[in-house]
This record gives C-alpha cells, structure tokens and sequence, in this order.
C-alpha cells in the first residue's frame, strides 16, 4: 500500500508527514498536465533565480494560480484531455495537507507516474508560447502605442 511505499522511499526527513507524498502520488496520477505545467515553471523559476524560487514557502496553489490562463491557452492540446476534473483538481489542491514549492522540489525525484514525454510537450507548448510573446502571467504587456500618423503627400 502507498503507506508502506513512503516509508521504503522517502527520507527520513520527508517520512513524518506521508499524506504530502500521498497527496502528491494523487495529483500526478489524476491531473498529470496541469502538474507538469507547475513542476516546469518552478524549475524555470529556480534556473532563472525568480518568481517561486524566491518564495520556496508558496503553494502550489499560487502556482497554479499565476499559470491557470497559460495552461488554458495551451489546453486545446490533446495532452490536456489526460486530466481529470478540473474543478476537483482546484479543490483538491486547497485541501490540506498543503504543498509548497519546496515540497514539490523535495518530491519531484519520487514522481515515478508522470510520463516524462508529457514534460516535454509541456516545454514545448512553454516555448510556443513565448515565441508568440506570452508570459506566465498572460500575454505581453507591453503599453499601448500610438499609431502613427499617416503621412500627408
């Protein structure tokens, strides 16, 4: 059972609180797209030393906040289709336990049931996106110009 499964793989450090590893197993296992989006923008963040990489204590309910219009963007994708409910997802995710960022950083080496095609078809819908000048908290905002007047012959 997957509490005999958090004793055999975890840390020590990690093995006192198993309803985060559980609640985890569930969320790759039921919402797998929505949590290779997160578990990509953290570690961009971490590579890039901003956003969530600076506030280690945030949930991923933040996360999942700060992607939700990005990851809908991309959702005409077919890899979308594989998520569960995502009224559930959002609910599951406020539920207790809470998972932090840093959580996810500690667990990510014991996510064995996310399919590692999916993380690269995330990356890829991520770059997409930036090519078309997205960012992860919506598209370019970049202040409104002027036209330019036309030139009188």
């Amino acid at each position: 059972n997957i509490y005999r499964m958090v004793r055999l793989l975890l840390p020590e450090e990690t093995r006192n609180q198993p309803q985060k590893f559980i609640k985890w197993v569930i969320l790759t296992e039921q919402w797998p797209y929505r949590i290779a989006w997160m578990m990509q923008a953290i570690e961009n963040d971490y590579q890039m030393q901003t956003g969530f990489s600076q506030q280690p204590t945030g949930t991923i309910q933040q996360v999942y906040d700060r992607l939700r219009a990005q990851i809908d963007r991309a959702g005409g994708d077919t890899l979308s289709s594989l998520d569960s409910d995502p009224e559930q997802f959002e609910l599951f995710v406020e539920a207790e336990p809470t998972i932090t960022v840093e959580d996810v950083r500690r667990l990510r080496p014991y996510t064995f049931n996310l399919n590692p095609a999916m993380q690269s078809e995330v990356i890829k819908a991520i770059a997409r996106q930036a090519l078309l000048g997205e960012s992860q908290e919506g598209p370019n905002n970049k202040e409104p110009q002027e036209p330019e007047p036309a030139l009188a012959h």
